[in-house]
């Protein structure tokens, strides 16, 4: 786990194998944590980076149950200096705050129309010229010099 964990951190390259290597060592996480604790730590942190982006509370859930697996190890004596020196912990665990920042992190509002538009004519052999989207209140920007130079109508509003 240790190199697969260096090698993503330094290169970005997790695959297959891995992700059921990180299975594994979490679906005995218990009995590991006699053995090896930190290997779980990592992995807890590991799949909290792989979870983050889409669980609603894996920051909470995975991030609760690394603490209580930190301390209960810590207590026993279970982690060395040179485990907390030789494995990545502080370097997954900045990734993973970077990356719940980034994600709590709420971009401004915008609006603008998405218009799915092939031909002229629908499948129902209808004509729709789509000549609404040139009149007020949407505008036309190459008409601007009729109504003064100022642009005008909704697609001021937009991202176009």
């Amino acid at each position: 786990l240790l190199d697969l964990t260096r090698r993503y951190y330094t290169m970005g390259h997790f695959d297959y194998a891995d992700a059921h290597r990180l299975a594994d060592v979490l679906s005995e996480r218990d009995e590991l944590m006699l053995v090896c604790p930190v290997a779980v730590l990592q992995a807890l942190l590991l799949k909290l980076e792989e979870n983050l982006p889409y669980e609603p509370r894996a920051y909470q859930d995975i991030m609760g149950a690394y603490v209580r697996y930190f301390h209960g190890a810590t207590a026993d004596g279970a982690l060395s200096e040179d485990d907390l020196r030789g494995w990545p912990l502080m370097q997954g665990l900045e990734r993973v705050e970077s990356q719940s920042k980034l994600l709590a992190t709420r971009a401004g509002a915008t609006s603008a129309m998405v218009l799915n538009f092939c031909a002229a004519k629908d499948r129902f052999g209808e004509v729709h010229e789509l000549r609404w989207l040139l009149e007020p209140p949407f505008g036309d920007p190459a008409r601007s010099a009729e109504f003064g130079g100022a642009e005008m109508g909704l697609l001021l509003q937009t991202d176009l």
